[in-house]
């Protein structure tokens, strides 16, 4: 097929798709287009994973099924706690699935995201955990660049090595540190998100049904 390029007039007309998303979260995220890419980054015990939660229960419920691919804490008391703090079982059903075992690799995470009804949106914790490298971003990138939004979380040094690459090359660039998400976005928003109150921090948890 020949390759062909774009003119004013068509770039004018392209239809981009953004979510509706509530008040807190389109202050933080701005206009949100439905294939972003976005980069977490932050030292442990700062709300990482609480934030993530948040993050897929929200966009589980404006966007589309969440494939959550937990490599570092999976089927565990931790994330379980977390799930249920953030009450979870308010989505739908099949809106939320925790990746099995099988996909804490790349070529098993990315086998599994092929096949039909996969999730709109892949959420990897992560890829530290998992030694993703830039070359197998690019990868994923390009086999879904329309189909499927895609967060990547990371514990090392977002401005060293591939998680450098993968960060510069993210509409949304996030970082957490004491309870609290601060972003860099090219769509707006660009509100720091508070992830829990000081005051509530040790709080109670919601008891387990």
């Amino acid at each position: 097929m020949a390759s062909r390029n774009y003119g004013l007039k068509e770039i004018y007309s392209w239809k981009c798709d953004r979510l509706e998303l509530p008040e807190e979260w389109a202050n933080h995220l701005g206009r949100m287009p439905h294939n972003f890419r976005m980069l977490i980054a932050g030292e442990s015990g700062h709300g990482k994973t609480e934030y993530i939660i948040k993050l897929a229960k929200m966009l589980a419920t404006y966007l589309g099924k969440v494939h959550y691919n937990s490599t570092e804490q999976g089927k565990s008391a931790d994330f379980q706690d977390a799930v249920i703090r953030n009450n979870m079982d308010e989505l739908d059903a099949g809106k939320f699935m925790l990746a099995d075992a099988n996909q804490r690799t790349f070529a098993g995470w990315f086998n599994k995201v092929q096949k039909p009804n996969s999730g709109r949106v892949l959420l990897l914790d992560s890829m530290d955990y998992m030694h993703l490298s830039f070359i197998q971003y690019q990868q994923i990138h390009e086999r879904f660049k329309r189909q499927k939004a895609i967060i990547i979380n990371s514990w090392g040094d977002p401005m060293a090595g591939d998680a450098k690459r993968i960060r510069y090359t993210s509409d949304y660039k996030v970082k957490v540190k004491d309870y609290k998400a601060y972003i860099r976005s090219r769509h707006g928003g660009n509100e720091p998100f508070v992830i829990r109150d000081k005051k509530t921090k040790g709080s109670k948890e919601r008891v387990r049904k």
